[in-house]
């Protein structure tokens, strides 16, 4: 899922909850800002609410893994 987006069920402050769809490539630390769905402010206006991910990636592949990652990021170009 960190490589390849995904959409996720957020639970939000008031106890709703929000669908989430991500694009991005997901890395330790990302973070996504929730615009208007964070703590209400000293005006009474809603703040944004940010979203920090843990991701955790495997220690080991089996070679079958390993071939498959390869086969997938031989294509991906670096900026």
């Amino acid at each position: 899922m960190a490589l390849t987006g995904c959409s996720l069920s957020v639970p939000l402050l008031g106890g709703e909850k929000m669908s989430l769809s991500i694009e991005d490539i997901i890395y330790p630390g990302y973070e996504k800002v929730i615009q208007g769905q964070g703590m209400t402010n000293a005006k009474g206006r809603r703040s944004d609410l940010r979203a920090t991910f843990l991701v955790q990636f495997p220690v080991e592949l089996t070679d079958q893994q390993r071939s498959e990652v390869y086969t997938i990021l031989q294509h991906c170009t670096y900026h």
